[in-house]
């Protein structure tokens, strides 16, 4: 998933799966909002910075953070009768995405982000407003 991304840089990241409560906690210190979500990202860097960043010999650009509530994802995965890792995977593509700096925030972002997702994972996901629906 990373490489179509990285464009031939080592880069790292971290992948955190969490429960309700540290997923609602992180929302309601980040974004403001008292509810746990799917997915939430952490870049190292601002979008504009994203491959400018120079580490040392030898040594991965640090990517960023993202974590994943595991409640949240199994809720919408039994909600569309999809496996588990099926959501899992998607959440990570859109963290991922998020980290190289795609937003999500206006319809014309949505379609680009979801599209992106589709490539990523190498098979179609639709979407109807926030809901995935997985093919």
């Amino acid at each position: 998933m990373l490489g179509s991304l990285a464009s031939g840089r080592d880069l790292e990241l971290s992948v955190m799966m969490v429960g309700d409560e540290t997923m609602r906690r992180l929302n309601l210190e980040y974004l403001g909002r008292n509810e746990p979500t799917d997915v939430m990202a952490f870049p190292q860097a601002a979008p504009e910075e994203i491959g400018n960043y120079a580490p040392g010999a030898g040594q991965p650009e640090l990517l960023g953070d993202i974590v994943i509530c595991v409640p949240t994802a199994r809720q919408q995965a039994r909600e569309r009768g999809e496996p588990l890792i099926r959501e899992l995977e998607l959440l990570a593509a859109h963290g991922l995405l998020h980290l190289f700096g795609y937003g999500d925030s206006t319809p014309d972002e949505k379609r680009v982000m979801y599209a992106m997702e589709s490539k990523l994972l190498g098979r179609r996901t639709a979407r109807t407003s926030d809901r995935r629906i997985i093919r």
